[in-house]
């Protein structure tokens, strides 16, 4: 569960990228259509570091003779789920609002929590992957 728990936020925080790459570049009046294809191809773009992470885990779980090294792995991405798990929920109410009809609701999702939590995202990333470390402090877990 805790593996597809963290695919399910890594699609999640790519859509969202693509969404908030997208965000302020388009001239349309309606602009749902092109936010839904952006979080589209910024979910389709983060495929591939998840492929890219399954296969990593995946070879070094079947290349070592360490039994403990799966439990390890899944140790860690419980922990990462604790600190990311919060804030992809934050971002997750955010967004609901912003499907509001009115402006005024819309700008303040973006005020209040969209635009500092794009900032954050890079500390919330680095202290995810931290404390995934700290609690299993192996080599394979940090690659």
């Amino acid at each position: 569960m805790t593996v597809l728990i963290l695919i399910v936020l890594a699609m999640l925080d790519t859509a969202a990228a693509g969404f908030r790459d997208s965000a302020g570049r388009n001239g349309l009046l309606n602009k749902a259509g092109y936010y839904r294809r952006a979080a589209r191809l910024g979910a389709l773009y983060g495929v591939l570091p998840i492929v890219f992470i399954a296969t990593v885990v995946l070879g070094l779980t079947w290349a070592t003779t360490d039994p403990t090294l799966w439990s390890d792995f899944l140790r860690t991405g419980e922990a990462m789920t604790w600190i990311y798990g919060p804030t992809a929920t934050l971002v997750a109410v955010a967004m609901g609002i912003y499907l509001s009809p009115r402006f005024e609701v819309r700008s303040l999702a973006t005020v209040i929590i969209l635009g500092p939590f794009t900032l954050l995202r890079p500390i919330v990333i680095t202290a995810g992957a931290v404390v995934g470390v700290w609690v299993s402090p192996r080599w394979e877990v940090a690659a």
